[in-house]
C-alpha cells in the first residue's frame, strides 16, 4: 500500500499491475519482459543504476542465457547498452528490451536495490 501510495502521489496519471523490489546483483541477471507492455518505471533506492541495451549503448553486459528474440545474444557473450543512473528518481525505460539493474562499479556482488512499477499487456503505462 505504502508503493502504490508513492507511485500515486509522485506521478498520478501512472498505470501499473505490477511492483518489484529487486536488488541488484547476479540473482537478477539480464532479463526482458515479453509479458509488458507500454513504458516500465523504475526508482533506485541507493546507488542503482539501470543497464539497457540499445543500439548506441557503450557499456558491455555478459548475457548468462540467449534470450527471446535477440538472435545476437547467446550464452557467455555479452552485448552493448546504456547505464542509466536511477537513484531517487522515477525513470521511464521498455522493459521488453533486455535491462537489468546494476551496481556503481560493476560489481556483480554490490548491493544495490529499486522499485519497479509494471505494467502487464492491455494496460497503458504513463
Amino acid at each position: 500500500r505504502v508503493l502504490v501510495a508513492f507511485a500515486s502521489h509522485r506521478m498520478p496519471t501512472l498505470k501499473f499491475t505490477t511492483i518489484s523490489v529487486t536488488r541488484c546483483g547476479e540473482s537478477y541477471p539480464v532479463c526482458m519482459d515479453a509479458g509488458r507492455d507500454g513504458v516500465s518505471w523504475v526508482m533506485g533506492l541507493d546507488a542503482a543504476q539501470l543497464w539497457v541495451m540499445d543500439s548506441h549503448g557503450e557499456v558491455p553486459m555478459p548475457i548468462p542465457a540467449v534470450l527471446q528474440g535477440r538472435p545476437e545474444s547467446c550464452r557467455g557473450s555479452s552485448v552493448l547498452g546504456t547505464l542509466h543512473n536511477i537513484q531517487g528518481q522515477l525513470v521511464p525505460f521498455d522493459a521488453s528490451l533486455p535491462h537489468c539493474l546494476w551496481a556503481p562499479g560493476g560489481a556483480a556482488g554490490d548491493s544495490c536495490a529499486a522499485v519497479c512499477f509494471y505494467s502487464r499487456r492491455g494496460v497503458s503505462g504513463a
